[in-house]
């Protein structure tokens, strides 16, 4: 199996010389990664979550800047990760993070529109679909589960929409 790329073993690495089309590959590809468990927490992650959720965002950054180099696509936690950075004025964890999230949702927001289950967001993470709802300013109503896809009707919004889908087919690769 090829090595899969880590964006943490090249220091100062400038996220933005890679291309939408790499960072399609990146994200997608990496279902078929050994660290792709998309239930799964790492040890670094749960010890990150529990003192994001107690707001000790400096004691957290270590844990899920570790968390990242296990699995570097997950997303909810780049997120995570990015806003610790934001609350402690840690500029270039904020940044750093940042920089590789916007162009994460991107590629997921160029995978469809989400209005249908023909044209559903694809996501390697069900996470991945909150961090979409966040990017668009909407929040869910229900969900249910139809095929592949997933269905948010969501609450009254700004954009009007009243609907997301978002197909969750790779979350059911894993590599254990």
């Amino acid at each position: 199996m090829v090595k899969y790329f880590n964006f943490q073993d090249v220091p100062q690495f400038d996220y933005d010389t890679l291309t939408p089309h790499e960072f399609k590959l990146l994200y997608y590809g990496a279902v078929f990664q050994p660290f792709y468990q998309p239930k799964d927490e790492t040890e670094n992650e749960s010890k990150f979550l529990d003192l994001y959720k107690e707001n000790k965002f400096a004691e957290a950054i270590p844990f899920g800047v570790l968390g990242v180099k296990e699995n570097p696509m997950n997303l909810s936690l780049i997120h995570k990760v990015a806003l610790c950075g934001n609350y402690t004025k840690n500029d270039p964890i904020f940044w750093n993070y940042y920089r590789l999230m916007i162009p994460l949702i991107q590629t997921i927001k160029n995978s469809g529109d989400g209005e249908s289950e023909a044209t559903a967001y694809v996501v390697i993470n069900g996470n991945d679909e909150y961090e979409i709802l966040t990017d668009l300013e909407v929040r869910k109503d229900k969900q249910s589960i139809v095929n592949d896809c997933e269905k948010f009707n969501l609450k009254t919004n700004d954009l009007g929409l009243k609907v997301l889908y978002f197909n969750t087919a790779p979350t059911r690769f894993t590599n254990k």
